[in-house]
């Protein structure tokens, strides 16, 4: 009688772990087929990178809950952390422009203590990006384990949707920035740099003219960085200008934040300005995309960050109001009274 009970409460919990299941897989179909159809194109068209960041930085957890138990969990989840680490790259530059202001008036422990702080942010930025690549890898395990298996030959490119697509530039630029931020960071989870080698040759599944000419500056931005990834058919310089120029066109402007990252790891800094300059005027001719312009916001975040940099370097402060675009070097051309720069 006794084993009976036993089997009969086994099976009952067996039950209601099946039914659990079957719950949590359905949750999970129906959660990223709403956030596909519904979500998503409502946040591309949103006009403000920050407040997106900020809101997917709380919902993220709750929001990778529930897709558990769908396919689709793995492509939907980079851009949840690259949003979410774009939140902590950001207060890194900011702890960096500080630590230069610091450092223009003499405040050596202002400075360390920024540093330290830059640093902290960016190791947390790179977690949350490798995140975001890994979940691209567990979405096509086939396509990567050939990667893996074969490191020296071309794997054949999965078949993607338009938003698959999308979503795998996505996981590609968030494993770049996951490596570029752990070197910010001084390596603390010490990312394999070899991996840029293969994000700039997964970029290239993609269409390049669809994504606003993303996929090629990434490529080409990394091959400049490390010449001796780039293929020797290819003038790396030439095809990240005309991806440059691709996105001002199309108004979505991430190639010229890869173009002014590069620049500024190299110490080019006028190179960077021009690109600064040249993707602030494009604005002004061009209009964001209206079906991506989230994309475009992001990247003016960064660009705006980055030329706070430049101008606290030249004058102690970050970029003035209704300055986007100019620099304190340029005062031959622009004339800035004490009300300019205020």
């Amino acid at each position: 009688m006794r084993s009976i009970v036993i089997i009969s409460m086994m099976a009952g919990a067996l039950v209601l772990q099946s039914c659990t299941s079957i719950k949590q897989k359905v949750t999970g179909v129906v959660v990223a087929d709403f956030t596909e159809k519904n979500v998503l194109p409502q946040m591309y068209l949103h006009d403000d990178a920050r407040w997106i960041c900020e809101h997917t930085q709380s919902i993220a957890p709750l929001f990778e809950s529930l897709l558990n138990g769908s396919t689709r969990k793995n492509n939907l989840l980079p851009l949840s952390y690259l949003t979410s680490g774009l939140c902590i790259e950001l207060n890194a530059m900011e702890h960096k422009v500080n630590a230069i202001q610091a450092s223009k008036i003499g405040f050596a422990t202002k400075v360390k203590d920024e540093r330290i702080l830059e640093k902290r942010k960016y190791a947390k930025a790179s977690q949350r990006y490798w995140k975001g690549y890994q979940a691209i890898e567990r979405a096509y395990p086939v396509f990567y384990e050939q990667r893996a298996n074969k490191p020296n030959s071309v794997a054949k490119c999965p078949s993607m949707t338009q938003n698959e697509e999308l979503y795998w530039l996505i996981a590609q630029i968030s494993g770049a920035q996951a490596i570029i931020s752990d070197v910010a960071s001084g390596s603390v989870y010490g990312y394999p740099t070899r991996t840029l080698a293969k994000i700039a040759e997964n970029v290239q599944c993609i269409d390049n003219d669809a994504w606003w000419g993303a996929p090629n500056a990434l490529s080409s931005a990394i091959w400049l960085s490390l010449p001796a990834l780039k293929p020797s058919s290819i003038n790396a310089l030439e095809m990240l200008n005309e991806s440059v120029a691709k996105g001002s066109k199309q108004g979505v402007r991430l190639a010229a934040v890869l173009k002014a990252q590069f620049h500024l790891s190299k110490g080019q800094t006028e190179d960077a300005k021009k690109t600064i300059k040249a993707a602030f005027q494009s604005r002004k001719k061009v209009a964001p995309m209206e079906k991506y312009r989230l994309f475009d916001e992001v990247a003016f975040e960064y660009l705006l960050l980055y030329s706070d940099k430049l101008w606290v370097e030249d004058t102690g402060s970050r970029t003035p109001m209704m300055k986007m675009g100019d620099f304190y070097s340029d005062k031959k051309e622009v004339n800035y009274g004490f009300d300019d720069l205020l």
